[in-house]
């Protein structure tokens, strides 16, 4: 039996996007990949720097490969990386890097980031 709010997010999901907030400063794009993996496909995912401070903006996007996968994460009210309650919506308008990726935390050095699949 399907609870009401399924059946809502089922209709209305048309982004594959999601924004994701309130991330601790060091979190990066293997962590996002890792985390959201547990839901389904992760296709790409973002995780913009201030160019100036070359510290994370504490945001981030994560685009799942299925609709399915977008309403497991949503259904999920309790999203936590590193102790730290972030904050998980879908992405009405995708925003896409005109020119190239946006600049990514990189925490290879401390091996925080984890590897991310190429695609």
């Amino acid at each position: 039996l399907l609870r009401p709010s399924r059946v809502v997010m089922a209709t209305t999901v048309r982004s594959l996007q999601l924004f994701v907030a309130n991330l601790p400063w060091n979190v990066g794009r293997g962590n996002l990949w890792n985390y959201f993996s547990k839901f389904g496909v992760v296709k790409s995912c973002e995780v913009p720097i201030d160019i100036q401070t070359g510290m994370s903006k504490r945001y981030g996007f994560v685009e799942m490969q299925q609709r399915s996968d977008i309403e497991k994460v949503l259904e999920e009210r309790n999203h936590v990386i590193q102790n730290n309650k972030i904050l998980v919506k879908l992405n009405e308008t995708p925003v896409l890097p005109k020119k190239g990726p946006l600049p990514m935390v990189n925490h290879a050095s401390t091996g925080e980031d984890g590897d991310v699949p190429d695609h």
